[in-house]
Order: structure tokens, then C-alpha cells, then sequence
């Protein structure tokens, strides 16, 4: 089956849009935000886009709370897979130390709408700002963030879909 796009571009996240229902509170001088309470969100697709909102934002304990206590997500920060506490300490802990950030990203729908790709960029500022392509491949379970695990391209997503299912092989 061929993706379908969701038509989310990632200039919105780069001009602090927030999605409906949530209100945030500027806290001090700096650049974080926090929020006071995160919208209902249905649908896998709106689940990952406020996980990746969130992420832009550092807002580590309202990210987690879109985690399933069970997931197994692999990423850069936790270099390799880890679960939601750890994998959420490992990000927050990579951004502190301004060893990478996340800046764009964008979704796309993947197999009937059961997964959703995420192509992010992604800049590691001591390496003289070197910029590459991150991707994942997300499923969910029970309207949280079940797995997550890092693929080359959309093709290699949908082969892992279809071949390990919604588990991703993890």
C-alpha cells in the first residue's frame, strides 16, 4: 500500500503553533515552555505530531505521558532500544548536553494509517553544526506511542511493517 501524507509541513512547529486546547505558560527568560494540559488526541498521526511538538519544546514529563509503559523505542539519544523513562532521561539528557537537537519533522501516514513515518532533521552543533536525516518508524498502542524504531527510508518502513507488524520486530 502506498502512504498516504498527512499534510503536516514542520514550518508551524519552528513558529511555537500550539494544537488546540493546550495552554502554555512562559516560564522566566528562557526559551522553554511548559504546558498545562495536553489536548485529547485520537488518532496515531495527531499522537506522534504532539509527542514531536513536545519534543521541539522539551517538554520531557508531558512527552512521556504519551508513552505506553510497555514501548520499546530506539533512538539516537538511548543509542539503541530502551523503555519510555529511559529513552525520555536519554533525549533530555542529549539536549542538556548539546550533544544533538531536533529542529523540523515531519509525518506521513504507513500502512493503512497503523504507523506513521517521521523524517526529522537533525544537527549536532560540536561537530562544526553538521545537519543529517533521522528517521523513524512509529506504532501505537491503546492511543499512546507503543514503538518506535529508527529506518533508512519509507520503503524500509513499510518492509518492517509489513513483515514484523505493529511490534516492529522489538
Amino acid at each position: 500500500m502506498a502512504p498516504s501524507s498527512v499534510g503536516r509541513s514542520s514550518a508551524d512547529r519552528i513558529r511555537l503553533v500550539w494544537p488546540p486546547g493546550v495552554a502554555a505558560l512562559r516560564s522566566g527568560p528562557s526559551r522553554r515552555t511548559r504546558l498545562v494540559g495536553l489536548p485529547a488526541v485520537a488518532d496515531l498521526a495527531g499522537i506522534v505530531d504532539l509527542f514531536c511538538r513536545l519534543r521541539l519544546r522539551e517538554c520531557w514529563p508531558e512527552m512521556r505521558t504519551l508513552l505506553d509503559d510497555g514501548a520499546r523505542l530506539e533512538s539516537i539519544a538511548a543509542q539503541g532500544v530502551a523503555g519510555p523513562d529511559h529513552t525520555i532521561e536519554a533525549m533530555r539528557f542529549a539536549v542538556a548536553g548539546e550533544m544533538f537537537a531536533v529542529d523540523e519533522y515531519e509525518l506521513e501516514l504507513l500502512g493503512a494509517d497503523e504507523a506513521v513515518f517521521v523524517r526529522a532533521r537533525v544537527r549536532y552543533p560540536r561537530s562544526a553544526e553538521r545537519v543529517c536525516a533521522a528517521n523513524w518508524l512509529v506504532t501505537g498502542r491503546d492511543e499512546l506511542i507503543w514503538r518506535a524504531r529508527i529506518v533508512a527510508s519509507s520503503d524500509e518502513a513499510e518492509l518492517i511493517l509489513e513483515r514484523e507488524g505493529s511490534g516492529l520486530g522489538l
